[in-house]
């Protein structure tokens, strides 16, 4: 537990922090329902041999763990070289800069950016697990924004075998999975919209488990509340399948079956007349809803005559469910799945033909909606940029200061939208600043100059930024990355620069073949790239993707200084000759961490054959 949470906080806090706090609650619950027993364990640990073997494991845990600490250890430091980001922004409701300014890398690993707010799931979500289609039929919520991205619908077949198995199974099993529904439900749900404070109960969780306090974005506990109603459905069912158990719940609780789908009825019913306004049902696919619950009420009915045989309304039943859960995929999924096509079209557009590996040598301004400034095509073209905040685990220090600080008209024009990623500038169109505040400044405020200049720290300079000094507080949002202005601003770029864009397109060798150079890409990869490159002046060769100190250059072998370019890019400086240019990203200490992963799992591996084979021979002995 203490391993994941080390990897959480190097690679994505949130998600391991999850998983811990549900495994120590599951642990806690296990023990004081007495489905386990504390006193055993402890016994059990008096062997050498489980102790050795528990040590091993824990040194396999850390080898797998290898890449997370590579980089936690490394780079995850106040300098920014890569940070934790995932969620975080969030909390500050999709703007960034005061996350920017912050020493991310430390912060990452407390609650300084979590006050009293959280985003819950709100009591629409309750609704959703016998209303499924609450978005269009029940506008009640959608109207007031008490829905959150995670839907609680595990259909309304397997709802009732909840039931069922926690009213009328002897299973410890159901007290477990009926105290771990409590805990989750305590702290993912609220019920005054998906912003709210927390409660006392939930500020009592985090106090007793601190890395909660890092989880504002409660609603994505919502798995786990799915995994514990799986636990008693499958209770549930098990009475069904049994012949004797099902034979023996008609006949002692026949009445009391019948009543719990006559109560599921009743409150479907009361719940779409209230929020709906609709008597009975609400939508069409409501209806089938609720005649999935009469069909089981008559299942129950005809399980009692002869009409059917067991195996045959078994069928039935299972093939209801199927129904329903594929009913519920295809309605949701235009509220869940992104169309992927933009991406498609760019790709099979592209010069170089539908390879995911193609190199473009313009990036496509918001080929998807807008995450932060503008998306990119990642498939199709290496990024500088993330394709945005949400979902990207690392990403620069110097990547945030650039687009907090910098308008969106300017990181077009700065990031390959309005010019190719690769572009050679002769040694009269580069400007030297003093610093890295000095460039931003400059990259900031001048709108024709970045299209045509490239701006240079230091000549050489390869080390991380400085961790700025002002305080968390000081800094103001940046206008133009509220999310409402992000969308208003490229709708007017693109309509503005329509033209201009896909003439630039299609004369990319206007750019690539001047009487001062030629650039050619030869080769290209995620980490790694090859050019050709003759020019007749001194000049710098631009990589507009992301600097980090981890990226190297050679020059026909020969390893040669990268500059940091315009803030957050690269750039090598080139005498005036013919040249073979390669940009390799070759971050060593990661690579130590990934063999370690694969000499962990195969150890993992190894030790499971083992087992398995002794295990094995050990029957055979036992037999003979």
């Amino acid at each position: 537990a203490a391993a994941v949470l080390m990897l959480g906080i190097s690679m994505n806090v949130y998600i391991p922090a999850y998983e811990l706090f549900n495994l120590t609650a599951f642990l806690i619950v296990l023990f004081l329902t007495r489905i386990a027993s504390a006193r055993d364990v402890f016994r059990a640990y008096s062997g050498k041999a489980l102790i050795a073997f528990s040590l091993a494991a824990i040194v396999t845990l850390v080898m797998m763990m290898g890449p997370g600490l590579a980089v936690y250890f490394k780079d995850a430091s106040g300098s920014g070289e890569l940070l934790p980001i995932q969620r975080i922004p969030l909390k500050f409701g999709g703007n960034m800069k005061v996350f920017m300014a912050s020493d991310s890398g430390a912060d990452a690993l407390s609650d300084t950016f979590v006050n009293d707010q959280g985003a819950f799931n709100a009591y629409g979500n309750i609704v959703n697990t016998i209303v499924p289609d609450i978005y269009e039929s029940l506008p009640y919520f959608a109207e007031k924004g008490l829905l959150a991205e995670m839907g609680g619908y595990v259909g309304i077949l397997p709802l009732l075998f909840v039931f069922i198995g926690l009213f009328f199974h002897q299973s410890r099993y159901r007290y477990l999975a009926l105290g771990m529904l409590g805990v989750i439900f305590v702290n993912s749900y609220s019920f005054s919209g998906m912003n709210s404070t927390f409660n006392f109960a939930q500020k009592t969780f985090n106090a007793l488990f601190p890395p909660l306090k890092m989880i504002d974005m409660r609603e994505t506990f919502g798995p786990f509340l799915q995994i514990y109603v799986g636990m008693l459905m499958s209770i549930g069912l098990s009475i069904v399948l049994d012949a004797a158990q099902f034979a023996r719940l008609l006949k002692e609780n026949y009445r009391r079956v019948i009543g719990l789908c006559l109560a599921v009825i009743a409150l479907k019913v009361a719940v779409t007349a209230y929020y709906g306004q609709q008597f009975l049902f609400a939508s069409f696919y409501d209806l089938f809803v609720l005649m999935q619950i009469v069909f089981i009420a008559a299942f129950f009915v005809l399980s009692r005559t002869t009409l059917f045989s067991a195996r045959t309304l078994t069928a039935l039943l299972f093939a209801v469910i199927l129904v329903d859960l594929l009913a519920f995929n295809l309605y949701a999924s235009k509220y869940v799945l992104v169309d992927r096509r933009p991406y498609d079209e760019l790709i099979d557009s592209s010069p170089a033909g539908p390879s995911r590996n193609a190199f473009d040598y313009f990036r496509e301004p918001l080929p998807a909606p807008p995450n932060v400034a503008f998306g990119e095509n990642i498939i199709h073209a290496k990024g500088a940029l993330t394709q945005g905040y949400n979902h990207s685990p690392f990403s620069t220090k110097r990547y945030y200061d650039f687009i907090t600080h910098i308008p969106l008209r300017n990181q077009f024009m700065l990031t390959g939208v309005t010019g190719p990623i690769i572009r050679f500038y002769p040694q009269e169109n580069v400007v030297l600043t003093g610093d890295k505040a000095d460039t931003l400044r400059l990259l900031a405020s001048s709108e024709d100059a970045v299209d045509r200049s490239l701006y240079l720290e230091a000549p050489g300079m390869r080390s991380a930024p400085a961790r700025p000094a002002a305080a968390l507080g000081s800094y103001p949002d940046a206008v133009w990355l509220r999310p409402e202005n992000v969308y208003r601003y490229y709708d007017r770029f693109v309509a503005d620069n329509r033209d201009r864009l896909m003439a630039a397109r299609n004369d990319v060798s206007s750019f690539l073949h001047t009487p001062q150079y030629e650039i050619a890409v030869r080769d290209f990869s995620t980490s790694e790239i090859t050019m050709d490159v003759r020019n007749t002046v001194d000049g710098y060769l631009y990589y507009n993707d992301g600097w980090s100190r981890y990226w190297l250059a050679y020059d026909k072998g020969k390893e040669i200084p990268v500059v940091i370019a315009n803030y957050n890019f690269k750039a090598v400086y080139l005498e005036k000759g013919a040249h073979s240019v390669r940009f390799v990203f070759d971050p060593v200490h990661y690579k130590i961490g990934l063999t370690a992963f694969y000499a962990g799992m195969m150890l993992c591996a190894g030790t499971i054959i083992y087992g398995l084979r002794r295990s094995k021979s050990g029957n055979t002995a036992g037999n003979s």
